[in-house]
């Protein structure tokens, strides 16, 4: 037995130093997931196996990317196509005009599209960009579109929250208010109509007091603020899972 760990060890450690650390990871949890191990040999397995993720993790926070890894970033994981966006971000997007569009005809994940949409209006783009929205084909020139900030109806619907809460409960105008951002980005390139305003208004509420836990204090709340008829509006948070 002690033969068997010993060899185990040594395995681990040449593995180690010929830099396959995911592979000597592996080789750990296999052995991790037996019943048994001696205590002098699994406290030197634990040592080795931390300090494998160490090393995997270091090399995962300095790997470098740059604009030649956009088009690949983008059909990766959700974790690379932000990293391609926070690229972009700094670049000239107008280089990458094709492989952003082609990301966006492809039933784009909701934040990443999100991003990529903000990104292609910071940048004045003036091109018209097809995308896919929620199976929705949508055709829009981001140097018309208005980011939530710039939006008249927004910052209606925030002064009228924030004239509800800002003297009496600021905690809960601050949620309210994160969640009306957070809507109006999932939402871009389209903006708040001016039509929509009170429905917003009753959903973001509705939203927030739930996740406070208190139904009845927003039944109470819209009867108080003649809401009651506004509802309507189908929040992107629910739909998003958020």
């Amino acid at each position: 037995m002690d033969n068997y760990y010993h060899n185990l060890i040594q395995d681990v450690k040449k593995r180690m130093s010929e830099q396959n650390y995911k592979e000597a990871i592996e080789k750990l949890e296999e052995e991790f997931s037996m019943p048994y191990i001696p205590k002098e040999y699994e406290d030197q397995m634990i040592t080795l196996y931390n300090e494998c993720r160490h090393e995997v993790q270091e090399k995962q926070e300095t790997r470098k990317y740059s604009e030649e890894d956009i088009d690949t970033l983008l059909k990766g994981s959700i974790d690379e196509a932000c990293q391609a966006v926070e690229i972009l971000k700094g670049s000239n997007i107008r280089r990458h005009l094709e492989a952003v569009e082609w990301y966006l005809k492809e039933e784009p994940h909701f934040l990443i599209r999100t991003l990529l949409v903000e990104a292609l209006v910071e940048q004045d783009i003036k091109e018209e960009i097809q995308m896919d929205y929620d199976g929705l084909e949508v055709c829009f020139t981001p140097t018309f579109v208005e980011l939530p900030s710039q939006q008249e109806t927004l910052k209606e619907a925030v002064n009228q929250v924030r004239a509800f809460y800002e003297n009496e409960n600021p905690s809960f105008l601050m949620m309210c208010v994160e969640c009306m951002m957070k809507e109006m980005y999932f939402k871009l390139p389209f903006s708040l109509g001016e039509d929509e305003v009170k429905p917003f208004l009753y959903a973001i509420l509705s939203y927030v007091y739930k996740a406070n836990g208190d139904d009845e204090g927003f039944e109470a709340f819209i009867r108080e603020k003649n809401l009651a008829n506004s509802s309507g509006y189908d929040l992107l948070l629910y739909k998003y899972d958020i």
